[in-house]
């Protein structure tokens, strides 16, 4: 048994389609064809404990004439700490988003997406052979 281990993802998606509702001004942005590249990685230590953190880049596709491009919209990070006991896992979590300049830049607006929020929870779990 190592006391620690460590682990690292890469995670490229898509998102068909999208929307986000903006109150001030009132407007309604459907968003299509958008991509997403997130960076993971978690250590374990003594199959107890994990603490990760995560960073997710959302992207809209940007078609020129004879080329295309990705805009970057916003930036996701997650930090988050599990201990584990028995069948239950309890952990804590923060998730923060955040626009990219060029985003705004493009609507003109002070900020679209702005937004974190702290979790604390308890997962039961098992498995069946």
């Amino acid at each position: 048994m190592s006391w620690i281990v460590l682990s690292f993802f890469l995670t490229l998606g898509y998102y068909p389609i999208g929307s986000v509702f903006m109150y001030s001004p009132p407007q309604h942005i459907v968003m299509g064809e958008m991509f997403y590249q997130q960076l993971e990685t978690q250590a374990v230590l003594f199959e107890l404990v994990t603490v990760g953190g995560s960073m997710r880049v959302e992207d809209w596709l940007v078609k020129h004439k004879n080329s295309f491009g990705f805009w970057p919209q916003s930036l996701a990070s997650k930090v988050w700490v599990e201990i584990k006991f028995d069948a239950f896992v309890f952990g804590f979590s923060h998730l923060c988003i955040h626009p990219v300049m060029p985003f705004q830049a493009l609507l003109a607006y002070d900020s679209l997406i702005d937004a974190g929020r702290e979790e604390i929870y308890v997962r039961i779990g098992g498995t069946i052979k």
